[in-house]
């Protein structure tokens, strides 16, 4: 499991679709990609790499008005200052990480089923998806911003917690997405099935509250992932993980910030938020 670990068990089942013949790639995600030689990933023909002016884009396959945001995300760092006050280090990405990928990446959640019906819009927030990523938002950018981990515990893939970020057209569509519908409240369990097998959670607790420092209303989620069962293979992976994951509109940019349980994690979720608050309305006011 990778060092994002609910988004990566949320997907899972979504790519069980892709799998099946569902492509979630279809269109084409492209980004930026880092590496040790510091090259980018080749970039398919017929996506745009320069601006109207001629201009070379730093990240092909994004909208030229998304450019600096991508690029403000995708270097964040955090001050020194927050990381000694909540004892945590910071990476940014690794070696082959990708920078940003475009929504149409994630339009396999739109080849899953979700029971019961009224827990589909968490388990789309849950993964920073919608049911339009292969239309209307496929191409909304994700951004890779970094993880943060305790310093005790040295960097570790189970002790991280990762920041993400989607880029949407206007502030209005990020509050949205942001937000849930009243009537995901009564979503308290649900299992995710893919073409070949399903996702078990439990404990599912919404919450709609303010972080200090953090001028925006903030959904909370927490699930316990019981199981992850694959029917192809006749198989059941117990995974018995609890997460807790924060969104909140910061402008036109949803950021998810999934912090670790070992964590004070209102209390870094407010810090970490606030800062790369200022940074987006730094290009953004």
């Amino acid at each position: 499991m990778t060092s994002s670990r609910l988004l990566t068990v949320i997907a899972s089942v979504a790519a069980l679709a892709t799998l099946a013949g569902c492509s979630a790639g279809e269109g084409g995600a492209v980004g930026a990609t880092a590496s040790s030689g510091g090259e980018a990933t080749p970039v398919p023909s017929g996506v745009a790499t320069v601006t109207a002016e001629g201009e070379a884009l730093e990240y092909p396959g994004a909208a030229a008005e998304d450019q600096a945001l991508i690029a403000v995300l995708a270097t964040f760092e955090p001050s020194e200052a927050l990381l000694e006050e909540q004892g945590l280090g910071f990476r940014g990405l690794r070696a082959g990480e990708e920078a940003f990928t475009l929504a149409s990446e994630w339009t396999a959640y739109e080849h899953r089923s979700v029971d019961p019906a009224v827990c589909g819009p968490v388990v789309n927030l849950l993964g920073g998806a919608t049911n339009e990523d292969s239309t209307t938002r496929a191409d909304d950018p994700t951004v890779h911003t970094g993880a943060f981990f305790a310093i005790a515990d040295g960097v570790s893939g189970f002790d991280e917690s990762t920041l993400r970020a989607r880029i949407l057209d206007d502030p209005e569509s990020a509050s949205a997405m942001a937000d849930l519908p009243a009537s995901a409240d009564a979503c308290t369990a649900f299992a995710e099935s893919g073409s070949v097998g399903a996702l078990n959670v439990e404990d599912v607790v919404i919450a709609r509250i303010g972080l200090d420092g953090v001028d925006a209303p903030v959904t909370r989620i927490d699930v316990h992932i019981v199981d992850l069962v694959d029917e192809a293979a006749g198989s059941v992976e117990v995974i018995d993980l609890p997460e807790t994951t924060y969104y909140v509109a910061i402008g036109r940019v949803m950021v998810r910030f999934e912090v670790h349980e070992a964590l004070a994690q209102d209390q870094v979720a407010a810090a970490v938020i606030a800062e790369l608050a200022d940074a987006i309305r730094a290009v953004e006011p």
